[in-house]
């Protein structure tokens, strides 16, 4: 499914703006910051996200909270009103260090899978940047 998402030339990829982009990610660490979620690692591709998160309210109300406030804020940016995000979600429950760290190395990767950039640090719209950088501290599984 990932690589049909990274290799689309058609549908929208509003994501891959920076101010479309950054209006994400401030939502997700104003969500973090609120006290909604505990934030993982993520990324922002063009056209879809990843991300590791430990909701602190039930996953479908979080999930809906992050499209309202992001869709609002993605469409001021382009200066649009409409739907923004797909309807749905995928959600996949992490059950031990091993499975995390695995879908760790996967969504620092997505960047670089997809031909955007050659190394996950250097992808300006991932968690993998902000570590880098160091003012991000990765979430652990406490199994």
């Amino acid at each position: 499914m990932d690589r049909l998402l990274d290799r689309l030339s058609t549908g929208p990829r509003w994501l891959a703006g920076d101010g479309v982009a950054q209006a994400v990610i401030g939502c997700l660490k104003r969500s973090e910051q609120a006290g909604f979620c505990e934030l993982g690692d993520w990324v922002i591709m063009p056209n879809h996200v990843h991300l590791i998160v430990r909701p602190h309210v039930e996953l479908p109300r979080w999930v809906s909270g992050l499209k309202r406030e992001s869709a609002v804020e993605a469409n001021r940016v382009l200066d649009r009103i409409g739907s923004f995000w797909a309807h749905g979600y995928h959600d996949r429950l992490i059950r031990d260090r091993d499975e995390e760290f695995r879908i760790r190395r996967y969504i620092d990767n997505n960047p670089v899978k997809a031909g955007l950039c050659s190394d996950p640090a250097d992808w300006p719209y991932g968690s993998a940047n902000v570590v880098h950088a160091g003012t991000h501290v990765r979430m652990t599984c406490e199994r």
